[in-house]
């Protein structure tokens, strides 16, 4: 075998590190999506929130996607029931069941909540493909929780035997099935829709699905002040955490699988935490930085393998 065919089956290095660095960037404007819809619970409603976010999405990548949507459009049309399920799971429910929940429950027990979105894609990936979770993934997953649990219960373990479960919890554990429902399903998006056709068509889908219910909200007397400090939330969230984000993720599941890109969903609890310390102005205490250092320990020891796994990059996990 000569030198030029060992270079063809070999990954460089940093095409093999670049889906986790894209998955991290991804959980840190996931994070910030968090927190703007904590911010906003208040002056908007879940509906409105989705609504705009995925509107001004839709608005800004369809300049830059309109030609793909064109050449796949047949490919589009042939699956358009696959291509609503995934609009309508991957982001108007998700985010729908999210923004809501985060009016009714307090960030600790959201944050404890979203944790365990691994557990949920490894079941989800389990009752469809039959997959199993290596030891050291099962590792990693114990040691992030110790940091999740270490943020969440500031250092102290009693915290977390005073969290309770209220409306907004179950909403928001009624969403992690279904962002891991998406996430496995990303194994049969049709081979023939480009990356930002795929984001436009599932944008467009969740403006759609969400439109009656904002409808609903404005008929019912429900009212949006557009001022800066909104209207900068919803285009920083269409921007980074719709567009930037879901084409990161999409991309990076092709490449490493749901299984380990959602190990990386702990990097959000850290994320969040150093966001209310420069954005809030919230103290900082040692315990933080010990339960970010188990979730990045806990995180490493899950995605990273010992050598790349694929030659060629796939269309799902």
């Amino acid at each position: 075998m000569t030198e030029q065919t060992l270079a063809v089956g070999r990954k460089p290095r940093r095409h093999f590190l670049l889906p986790y660095a894209l998955l991290v960037l991804c959980m840190f404007f996931c994070a910030s999506n968090w927190i703007v819809g904590r911010a906003l619970h208040q002056t908007t409603t879940p509906a409105a929130l989705n609504f705009w976010r995925w509107g001004i999405a839709a608005l800004l990548l369809l300049p830059f996607s309109w030609g793909q949507v064109r050449q796949s459009w047949p490919v589009i049309r042939r699956h358009w029931l696959l291509m609503l399920v995934f609009g309508i799971t991957g982001a108007s429910a998700f985010h729908a069941l999210i923004y809501t929940g985060l009016r009714h429950t307090e960030a600790i027990n959201a944050l404890l909540l979203n944790s365990a979105i691994p557990v949920a894609i490894i079941l989800m990936s389990w009752l469809w493909h039959g997959e199993t979770i290596s030891r050291r993934q099962l590792a990693g997953i114990v040691i992030s929780f110790l940091g999740v649990f270490t943020i969440i219960g500031r250092g102290d373990p009693a915290t977390l035997l005073h969290l309770h479960i209220n409306d907004g919890d179950l909403l928001i554990l009624l969403a992690l099935p279904i962002w891991s429902f998406y996430c496995v399903l990303l194994r049969r998006r049709p081979p023939g829709i480009g990356d930002l056709a795929f984001l436009q068509v599932v944008s467009t889908i969740s403006v759609l699905s969400v439109a009656p219910f904002y409808l609903w909200d404005v008929a019912h007397g429900e009212s949006l002040d557009f001022d800066a400090v909104t209207l900068s939330c919803f285009v920083y969230i269409a921007v980074f955490a719709s567009l930037v984000g879901y084409i990161f993720w999409n991309w990076a599941v092709a490449e490493v699988g749901a299984n380990t890109a959602g190990f990386t969903s702990h990097l959000m609890p850290a994320f969040g935490a150093a966001l209310a310390i420069l954005v809030l102005h919230e103290q900082a205490y040692p315990y933080h930085a010990v339960g970010i250092a188990l979730i990045l320990a806990g995180v490493f020891l899950s995605t990273v393998r010992r050598a790349p796994a694929r030659s060629r990059r796939t269309l799902g996990p």
